[in-house]
């Protein structure tokens, strides 16, 4: 049937066993409590029907409306033949009517596959043709596609329906609750297909562990393609708390984060370490996140350094968490000071997984050696990847310490075993990269670079900085090479993070003795060049201010007043510092998004010019 990931996944747990090895029936979870995860909104919505369940754009919403809401988009979607095994895609901002189309999914036995707005249509063709789904709920910014050129109905997320009750449709814990698409190595995304026993396990962990209350209120900025999304949205709607939707481009502004916090009086928040560093330098941050008690990282090695000084600078406990997309969340470990290791341990098992640190023959290796981290756990782990069964079969591997027919998936991160402190992550064991919060292959970016007109191999590494690092290319190539040509190519079939931000032409590539690419040994590019020597022919007194700040964040001057920012080598991170330091330097309000959308010196100085003139004051205090 097309729309369904039922068949499309070879080799994964039947719904039989997925349901036994679920292991949230480990977790001390009573068989007559719900095991998926609209049931547990359901319950809760019972109890607390008047209690505020989302807050967005300065509305709030209840309980009650929030289940009348997603229960009319259930029959919506049934009504339109949607059915359970289904995969039902979202491009939709954050938004009231994102969270309820989100469970109306669920309710109708579907899975939901988020498309987020700034994915190139490309990658949104290929995602919706693997995924099979034949619907898409929009809203806002979604509604930019036109979405029958995609083979896909459109229907509003905001629509609703006079029936006011689900359509009843009944939902094994087994099957997918969500479909994401992460990097893959072979040169084109994968679909990781994830079951709700799985996600209800996270969630009832979440809860017994750090215990949220009815009055917490749950900050969701996490772009909704990444994993960690799922908490954010699910965890406080299973127990009576407040989710609050940052607006839409906020997400990457730490001094609106920080506000945000402030204003809403936030109490659990999740960052990227790459960004946590960035958002505990803005000022009085201490004062700005006084209400915060919960703050969780992940996605990126958490330095010893960054949890200290969120420790010494708010005051409040981090939790470091791990887990590739295809398990979520599956260790943890709250940060203790001096506790002694060069890098924060990513620490035990969560309850319902299993890790086990195997050498090359899948045996145990000693306490204290180096191996590879395998997880166990068969029903918390992905059914595998949509259309993509031999690829499923060499991750997903029969687990010779679990029970008959159960898995354990390969992750390809080297860890060891500390008896105090847990696991310790020690990094790869193959090419792919991390990179502000990102996973990126480097098989999925050298593909597309080895397609660009006039190259003949191509390679790619990080390179690291003060922001956590920059995706450097490195290209043989037939003909002079134009970077900014190179990155709009790039840019129509990768998702940002994975568009490198620099560009090195080489004659050939270092190898190693047994004639292999030797990466280490790529040349690192001068990412620090001085800076003052850009052709600023035009620039006024404003658009050399705005130059100096672009130049002491990224380490050289523009080429010139209309050079792009991305062009330049400038990435998301770098973006956010600048913008921090222009506010500071003028004393005017710039978003990240503004900065975004010019992009140039001589724009930004346009968009600060159009501020100035809104102000009752007597010049730009430049």
């Amino acid at each position: 049937m097309p729309g369904s990931y039922r068949g499309a996944v070879d080799g994964h747990a039947s719904e039989e066993r997925a349901v036994r090895a679920g292991a949230v029936g480990e977790f001390s979870m009573n068989n007559a409590e719900p095991g998926c995860v609209h049931e547990l909104f359901d319950h809760r919505a019972t109890q607390s029907p008047e209690a505020v369940a989302v807050r967005s754009e300065g509305m709030d919403h209840s309980y009650a409306s929030l289940r009348r809401a997603s229960d009319s988009m259930a029959a919506i979607l049934v009504g339109k033949g949607v059915l359970p095994g289904d995969v039902v895609a979202v491009a939709c901002p954050r938004s009231f009517d994102l969270i309820a189309g989100m469970l109306g999914i669920l309710k109708a036995g579907a899975a939901y596959l988020p498309i987020e707005q700034e994915l190139p249509d490309a990658r949104v063709r290929g995602m919706l043709r693997t995924a099979g789904a034949r619907v898409v709920l929009t809203g806002g910014a979604g509604a930019e596609r036109t979405w029958a050129d995609f083979g896909v109905a459109e229907v509003p997320a905001g629509e609703r329906t006079p029936r006011r009750q689900a359509p009843g449709v009944a939902v094994s814990p087994a099957i997918a609750a969500y479909v994401l698409f992460t990097s893959g190595s072979t040169g084109k995304p994968k679909g990781v297909v994830y079951p709700h026993a799985g996600a209800v396990n996270r969630l009832r962990w979440l809860q017994e562990t750090y215990g949220l209350r009815p009055g917490d209120r749950v900050l969701q900025k996490t772009p909704y393609g990444f994993d960690v999304s799922f908490w954010e949205f699910f965890w406080p709607l299973s127990v009576g708390a407040t989710l609050v939707f940052a607006s839409a481009g906020d997400h990457r502004d730490p001094a609106r984060v920080a506000a945000l916090i402030r204003d809403e009086r936030i109490t659990v928040a999740h960052f990227v370490p790459s960004v946590l560093r960035i958002f505990l330098d803005q000022k009085d941050v201490a004062e700005f996140t006084s209400s915060l008690r919960h703050l969780f990282a992940s996605g990126e090695a958490l330095s010893p350094e960054l949890a200290e000084a969120v420790h010494q600078k708010l005051g409040i406990r981090v939790d470091n968490q791990y887990g590739p997309t295809e398990s979520g969340e599956c260790t943890w470990w709250t940060y203790r000071e001096n506790h002694g290791h060069a890098s924060t341990p990513i620490g035990e098992a969560v309850p319902g997984f299993r890790t086990y640190v195997l050498d090359e023959h899948l045996s145990r290796v000693p306490d204290g050696e180096a191996g590879e981290l395998f997880l166990g756990g068969d029903g918390n782990l992905a059914h595998g990847y949509l259309g993509e069964p031999v690829l499923t079969a060499e991750k997903f591997l029969p687990d010779p310490f679990g029970s008959p027919g159960e898995r354990m998936y390969r992750t390809g991160d080297r860890v060891r075993h500390d008896p105090e402190a847990g696991l310790l992550y020690l990094g790869r064991t193959d090419s792919q990269l991390k990179l502000h919060g990102n996973r990126i292959e480097t098989g999925e970016v050298e593909t597309a670079l080895r397609k660009l007109p006039g190259v003949r191999e191509a390679a790619v590494k990080v390179v690291p900085d003060e922001t956590g690092g920059q995706l450097v290319a490195y290209v043989l190539t037939d003909f002079p090479f134009s970077p900014g040509d190179a990155r709009r190519l790039l840019a129509e079939t990768l998702v940002a993070a994975a568009v490198p931000s620099h560009y090195v032409v080489l004659d050939e590539f270092p190898v190693n003795r047994n004639g292999k690419l030797d990466r280490d040994a790529l040349p690192v590019p001068a990412l620090d060049a001085e800076a003052g020597n850009g052709a600023m022919d035009g620039a006024s007194e404003l658009h050399v201010a705005v130059a100096e700040v672009w130049a002491g964040v990224t380490g050289r001057s523009p080429a010139s007043i209309d050079q792009e920012f991305l062009d330049a080598g400038g990435n998301s991170l770098k973006a956010v510092q600048l913008v921090g330091r222009l506010r500071r330097l003028t004393g005017l309000d710039l978003t990240v998004e503004e900065f975004f959308t010019a992009g140039t010196v001589r724009s930004i100085a346009t968009v600060l010019e159009h501020r100035f003139e809104n102000l009752d004051s007597p010049g730009i205090p430049l």
